[in-house]
């Protein structure tokens, strides 16, 4: 039976469409799926001659590509963003339980850690804000044992001064303090910076900064160059949004993480103004002052001790004299530049070794001349 253009078209019409039909159940190409089916309809309805159709169907099926694309995309950048938001409450409450459970619960007495601490060069003024700080944590536990309530202190910090004062090492041997004292779970100390907790894409910094949150639960964040996270010259400076995250985490945390910012005297007042909530939670500030030219070369004679050598006749005092010429030690490094000198003697001595020279566990006078 001969059918009629009309008969033809219904039938076109009707294949069409449920092909597009079978397209969409699949979920694979829904717009694409779509617009066949949609010049399906609109060819029969308009009957529409045959080369009109060709070109319904391929303006239509070229539309229908471009809004797949262009959905599949939004939905990429649509998924990506819900990640960046759930994935930061689930670092948050990874961070909640500190993963230190493969960690060795060992630790140095409290004694032993005083010891070290007392032992450290210098620093006098520091060593007693130490004591402070032990006596308050001492005496918050007292009166919990008294069923008091707690003093709520917290334990975030602030370290200022210069480079080389130590401030490294004290935050260590705080971390290990607070754990032989019950304070913290492990005591251990993540250190970073700038660099560690900021990223270059917005929503990333967040995640970043609560990765060393996490890494550091249970003991200490040491961020040294803290200030360094306020230098953007603008609000889309993501070190803010650094910022931001720990000042939420020394809330949240208060009792399961020690944040520790270092940095210049001067430059953390920036700091301060980027977050008005982050000086509010620091419990305690200590500052540490430039060594004096004698701390520095007991510093620079314990260093090369450490290293294997002894200083010889008249070294001594060729040090002193020239830490004293030093005009300006902060900048000059303190305690690294004691160093220093030393590593810089150690290269010289190991040339006069190789030539049969001289003591090979002594570091001469003829060795500081040359290094100097």
């Amino acid at each position: 039976m001969q059918r009629t253009q009309s008969e033809y078209d219904g039938i076109m019409a009707f294949i069409w469409a449920v092909v597009s039909v079978t397209i969409v159940a699949a979920v694979r190409y829904p717009y694409i799926a779509a617009s066949i089916a949609a010049a399906a309809l609109i060819s029969h309805f308009l009957r529409l001659p045959e080369g009109a159709q060709y070109l319904v169907y391929g303006a239509l099926f070229v539309s229908g590509a471009w809004f797949t694309n262009y959905y599949r995309y939004y939905r990429q950048w649509k998924q990506q963003t819900n990640q960046l938001a759930s994935g930061q409450e689930t670092v948050v409450q990874q961070a909640a339980q500190p993963q230190q459970a493969n960690k060795k619960s060992i630790h140095r007495s409290v004694d032993e850690i005083w010891a070290e601490i007392d032992s450290l060069t210098g620093l006098a003024e520091v060593k007693e804000a130490l004591h402070e700080i032990a006596a308050v944590v001492q005496a918050d536990r007292e009166r919990r044992k008294q069923g008091l309530p707690p003093m709520k202190q917290s334990l975030h910090m602030v370290f200022l001064g210069n480079p080389g004062t130590g401030k490294t090492t004290v935050a260590r041997l705080v971390g290990e303090l607070f754990a032989s004292m019950g304070v913290l779970p492990s005591g251990h100390m993540v250190e970073t910076d700038r660099s560690g907790l900021v990223a270059g894409y917005i929503g990333q910094t967040a995640l970043k900064t609560q990765e060393k949150i996490r890494q550091a639960m249970g003991g200490v964040l040491f961020v040294d160059e803290a200030y360094s996270l306020a230098r953007g010259s603008d609000d889309k400076d993501f070190g803010r949004e650094a910022v931001d995250v720990l000042v939420k985490a020394m809330e949240d945390h208060r009792d399961r993480l020690c944040i520790i910012f270092a940095g210049y005297t001067k430059e953390m007042q920036e700091l301060f103004k980027a977050n008005s909530g982050l000086e509010s939670r620091i419990a305690f500030t200590i500052t540490f002052p430039d060594y004096t030219p004698e701390e520095l070369v007991e510093i620079a004679r314990l260093y090369a001790k450490k290293r294997g050598w002894n200083l010889g006749p008249g070294v001594e005092e060729a040090l002193l004299g020239r830490f004293k010429a030093v005009s300006d030690i902060g900048k000059a490094g303190n305690g690294r530049y004691a160093r220093n000198v030393i590593e810089q003697m150690e290269r010289k001595a190991a040339v006069r070794i190789s030539r049969k020279q001289g003591p090979v566990d002594v570091l001469t006078i003829g060795d500081f001349k040359q290094g100097g």
